[in-house]
């Protein structure tokens, strides 16, 4: 029997994210393509890593250059986005825990804010990409909580599209 690629390439990186190294379990991970396959890339093993699902969805089809350049920003370490460290604030699952009612999506908005403001050098430049980082951030959400949380980031000027591209005041 043939095991699945992910489970491939967890086992080949002894359960660890390929760029922060930290413990992954199978639920948080996803398969990376390094040359994303919008752009021609295959899912051949040595095209492919094992990483959380927030970072793969803020990586979307970004060029190799671009993947490097995020990791390359980072100060210290490479840190996932929405992995936590020691003294950080609870993972936006964590932070979505109020279950349906009038506080979720108050709940939504600051778990977002918070993992914007501490992803300066990695926000999504997309609204595509906003969408796929917050489905991966908070995974729990419908797609009516996603819309109302993007016209709720934009009409509060959190988030500001330009020409297509987004830019941030947070």
């Amino acid at each position: 029997m043939k095991m699945p690629l992910l489970d491939r390439l967890l086992f080949v990186q002894g359960n660890r994210c390929f760029f922060c190294e930290q413990p992954l379990e199978r639920s948080e991970a996803s398969v990376e393509h390094l040359l994303a396959s919008s752009k021609g890339g295959s899912n051949a093993e040595a095209n492919c890593v094992a990483c959380c699902r927030a970072l793969n969805a803020l990586l979307g089809s970004m060029s190799l250059k671009e993947k490097f350049r995020v990791v390359l920003n980072q100060r210290g370490p490479f840190r996932c986005p929405g992995r936590r460290g020691p003294g950080e604030a609870a993972p936006a699952s964590e932070l979505d825990a109020s279950g349906p009612g009038p506080g979720r999506a108050e709940g939504l908005l600051r778990a977002a804010v918070q993992s914007l403001a501490a992803h300066e050098d990695t926000r999504p430049r997309t609204e595509a990409a906003l969408r796929n980082a917050m489905r991966a951030l908070l995974p729990t959400m419908t797609p009516e909580e996603q819309d109302a949380l993007i016209a709720s980031l934009k009409s509060s000027g959190k988030v500001i599209e330009e020409g297509g591209r987004l830019a941030y005041d947070l």
